[in-house]
């Protein structure tokens, strides 16, 4: 089981009590009674879930069902659960990244430290997801922005108007959490709050609170929220889970008295459908009892639940609080809000439009029927007029949007825009995304002006009488024929700029449209430009890197909703991409004999394309597999292997790559019965043939000796293994294994010396995260990278019975990081990451013939200790200087010594607190760092 963070302090977790063992491994090790009993919950737990069935739906079958179009969240939700609990603990990882930060300070990255720091390499020009935008109060010009990535963290632009301005990483804030609302205290404006998770897509992006900063969001710390309602509990037998996952909106508001209320719609959700029920039946919601309205009135210090009769509902006996999606101020200072549904349930405030004049009473104003998520806009000067745009209940009305004149005392619905998609129905101009994709904004000078936004962006001149198109996410049939700018598709988002009212910023899956000229987009394909640069929150599934390095660093990569993206003979640092693909990608490798590159589609549609890219190529397969399928390529053999599961049928894909066609060939074995693929790696080692080694869902190790021809399976699961295995790697010969487990609660990284024979737990001090990938060091053999749902960790000395691990993401951030990927020519890793794109850096030598510096041969030992070190060279260094800081760049100490060859210098930092430190060592011009972790 996960240990204890020695560095950070203890994190809960139950270990194994071992009992008398009643099975054996394959290969003769003993299986204890507690280990089996808990893969036997696991695997009943992944072979009785719904999301076995849903996440292998096309889109229109998931939009009908109401469900988010990217089924990578239900995937790796089934992945990454607890076994012992069948669901994923997001909450573990969350507070393992505020241990660290309270260790190490809020931002240790990137270049918090003088280490071997990652190099960002883009996207540069293609970004992710963002659904929170603001116009930076404190800029007197209205040119400087905030956005933030559903993943990535939060980004400033010094001056998004223009075209070359690029945007810049905000520290204080966890780049692989969903920055989801943002508001300002209207007394103060240096003074900021941003809320995060998203509530829309059922767990994909789930958030850590409140941050606040006070210096204009600059900084940021997190806020103490306290919970009300209680913590875990069941109702109607479904598990709630408590906890703050969610904060749909935010809104600081001064009240007539000019007292400040901040106001938070703490959301909730469904995380995953019961057995048979499909998504409409929940067992597990992520705090149910602890959404609703929250206040604070002391600038955030303390916060409490408004627990008036009106947001209240009854569900099994218990009463629960209803949840805030949308909050405006109209013209008079009047707060109002839209409601939402909580979760699965039918029951909630969706459909409901709330108010306040003093903070003190809320009163519902209005239910707009048969609807859910509720957007609402104010006019800017009558304090009577608004819209609202709601999610429909009904296929006849999926969307609607209303009007009304008189406080909502009475209202109207407005027709709806009719996109020219010919695959968009005209009564939705959403696509069955109404819940996902959902924006409302009326023009603050001229209260006519509204726009709504779905899969494209409209505008209307009479209060939604009749509308105008004015973008379009694709030339899909009858879209080719307007002149209208491009702007990604899933409009989330739309600030105007202040003091221009023909001026916007939106937020959609693809980042951020500056809209210059809004009155003539409908006409103009440049009156609304991507605002991209350095807006850098794609999130990559797969990344991989061209053996041949002859003429640059050829990247590429599969991504959520932007294609398959390569970056070709790319120099150092960020750079741009080309998706040369489109829709989601997935599983990506380079081979360079001959030269070409394998591509995926959601599922098992893998394409062949040859290189350099004149078009050459083919469809390999389709259907089947997962949504984000799994792959391995044997690039000595052209065969590609693949995870062909589907329905309940179990194997691999065999594809024999020709260079106009392939020949399949079906894989299957008992072995994998009920145990789908989820892992691939061809053995570098054997080249006649291929030795296939394949992890599965349920935690088995198989090895397929002659994969290529008629296989030999071979089961080489260690008796520790329980989970779904991520990674299978190689260590210095096809003896040395290392394997990875996606979970929570497991131990997730083991080694075998002896082909699978015997296995070591790796796990060490490791926190409770779910890791992804690994890579072992081939110029030194005993440090070990992995790549984690919060960033890169690494050990010096992976040989030790009990590694010690320590965050290494510096120039990174702490971002999940899915695939990682190494070019042997050089030894240049590629990280590719799932909200923050993809970052390189190179495995160092321990070698004393590839020192640039004498000071390079310096070591430092043992790395780990209670505070007491020795400093040694085996060459004469002479007078030098020792500079010690803390992970967050604080001067710890200072000192003059001399350094002769084979004689320590001792180094006593008993008094300082656990954590990791640096060494700097100057001495005749150059310097040298190196790193040792106080226990």
């Amino acid at each position: 089981m996960k240990k204890k963070l020695l560095i950070v302090g203890a994190i809960a977790a139950s270990g194994l009590a071992w009992y008398a063992s009643t099975e054996f491994s394959p290969e003769g090790e003993q299986v204890s009674q507690e280990i089996l009993d808990l893969r036997k919950k696991h695997e009943d737990f992944l072979m009785n879930h719904p999301f076995n069935e849903t996440m292998n739906l096309g889109k229109k079958e998931r939009r009908a069902l109401g469900l988010p179009p990217n089924a990578f969240n239900e995937q790796d939700f089934l992945y990454t659960m607890d076994p012992s609990l069948g669901v994923p603990v997001p909450e573990r990882m969350f507070r393992t990244y505020d241990q660290l930060v309270e260790q190490f300070g809020p931002d240790r990255s990137p270049g918090s430290a003088e280490d071997n720091a990652w190099e960002e390499r883009g996207p540069f020009n293609i970004s992710g997801r963002v659904r929170m935008i603001l116009w930076d109060p404190n800029d007197p010009d209205a040119r400087r922005a905030f956005a933030g990535g559903v993943s990535g963290g939060l980004y400033v632009n010094e001056d998004v108007t223009s075209g070359s301005t690029n945007w810049e990483l905000v520290s204080g804030v966890p780049g692989n959490i969903a920055v989801s609302s943002i508001t300002f205290d209207p007394t103060d404006p240096q003074v900021m709050y941003i809320g995060t998770g998203e509530q829309y897509t059922q767990g994909a992006a789930n958030g850590n609170g409140i941050y606040k900063s006070t210096d204009g969001g600059q900084n940021w710390v997190r806020l103490n929220v306290t919970l009300a309602g209680g913590g875990d509990t069941t109702a109607g037998g479904n598990d709630l889970r408590s906890g703050l996952f969610y904060i749909n909106d935010i809104k600081a508001w001064e009240d007539p008295d000019g007292d400040v209320h901040i106001y938070a719609g703490v959301g909730s959700t469904g995380y995953v459908g019961s057995g048979g029920g499909g998504s409409s039946s929940p067992v597990n919601v992520l705090g149910l009892q602890n959404a609703g309205l929250y206040e604070s009135t002391d600038n955030g210090a303390t916060w409490s639940r408004v627990e008036q009769s009106v947001f209240e509902f009854p569900y099994f006996g218990n009463t629960f609080y209803g949840i805030p999606n949308d909050f405006e101020v109209a013209a008079d200072g009047k707060l109002y809000f839209g409601g939402i549904r909580s979760g699965f349930l039918n029951a909630g405030l969706g459909g409901r439009i709330f108010s306040t004049t003093d903070g003190d009473t809320w009163e519902i104003e209005t239910i707009l029927t048969a609807s859910n998520r509720t957007q609402i806009a104010v006019s800017g000067t009558d304090p009577d007029k608004m819209y609202a745009v709601a999610q429909g209940l009904t296929g006849t009305t999926p969307v609607r949007i209303f009007q009304t004149t008189d406080g909502w005392d009475t209202f109207t619905t407005t027709n709806l825009p009719n996109d020219a998609d010919l695959g968009i129905p005209a009564n939705d101009y959403t696509r069955g995304q109404s819940f996902y994709d959902l924006m409302l904004a009326v023009d603050p000078t001229d209260d006519d002006i509204i726009y709504v936004g779905g899969i494209d962006m409209h505008r209307s001149t009479d209060g939604g009488n009749n509308w105008e198109q004015i973008s379009k996410w694709s030339n899909n049939p009858n879209l080719n024929t307007l002149t209208v700018p491009f702007v990604h598709a899933d409009v989330h988002e739309m600030e105007f700029r202040p003091g221009f009212p023909n001026e916007s910023l939106t937020g959609t899956d693809g980042g951020t449209y500056y809209a210059a000229s809004l009155s003539t987009a409908a006409g103009n394909s440049g009156a609304i430009l991507p605002r991209l640069r350095n807006l850098n929150v794609t999130q990559f599934y797969y990344g991989t890197i061209s053996p041949n390095d002859a003429s640059g660093d050829d990247l590429a990569g599969g991504t959520q909703d932007n294609g398959t993206l390569f970056r070709d003979n790319a120099t150092a640092g960020t750079g741009n991409f080309i998706d040369r693909l489109g829709g989601d990608g997935g599983f990506t490798d380079y081979d360079d004999v001959p030269n070409y590159v394998i591509t995926t589609f959601p599922g098992n549609s893998h394409i062949y394309v040859r290189i350099p890219f004149t078009g050459a190529g083919y469809q390999i397969d389709s259907g089947e597999g997962v949504f984000i399928n799994q792959a391995g390529l044997d690039r000595n053999l052209d065969i590609l292997y693949s995870n062909g599961q589907t329905g309940g049928n179990e194997l691999i894909k065999r594809y024999v790559l020709g260079t106009t066609s392939a020949v399949t060939t079906n894989l299957d074995n008992a072995l994998i019965d009920n145990s789908p693929p989820t892992a691939f790696k061809v053995s570098p080692f054997t080249t006649a043939s291929s030795t296939l080694f394949v992890g599965t869902a349920t935690g088995k190790v198989l090895r397929l000796d002659n994969a290529d021809a008629t296989p030999t399976w071979n089961e080489i699961t260690g008796p520790g293994f329980v989970g779904s295995v991520s990674d299978i790697e190689f260590g210095e010969t096809e003896d040395e294994l290392f394997v990875t487990f996606h979970n929570y609660g497991v131990n997730s990284v083991w080694y075998s010396p002896d082909a699978g024979v015997t296995w070591e737990n790796k796990e060490g001090n490791l926190p409770d995260i779910p890791v992804k990938c690994i890579l072992q060091n081939p110029l030194a053999p005993q440090e070990v990278i992995i790549g984690t749902e919060l960033g890169i960790w690494s050990t010096d000395d992976i040989t030790a019975a009990s590694p010690v691990w320590f965050a290494s993401d510096n120039g990174m951030m702490d971002i999940r990081v899915l695939d990682l990927d190494l070019r042997e020519s050089d030894n240049l890793i590629l990280a590719s990451t799932h909200g923050r794109g993809m970052f390189t850096n190179k495995f160092a030598t321990l070698s004393t013939n590839d020192f640039e510096s004498p000071l390079d041969a310096i070591v430092v030992f043992p790395t780990v200790s209670n505070g007491l070190f020795n400093l040694e060279s085996n060459t004469a260094i002479g007078e030098s200087t020792l500079t010690v800081y803390g992970m967050d760049g604080r001067l710890v100490d200072q000192k003059n010594v001399t350094i002769n060859a084979g004689s320590p210098v001792t180094m006593d930092y008993q008094g300082l607190s656990s954590g990791m430190y640096f060494v700097k060592i100057e001495s005749q011009g150059t310097s040298s760092v190196k790193r040792f972790v106080v226990r």
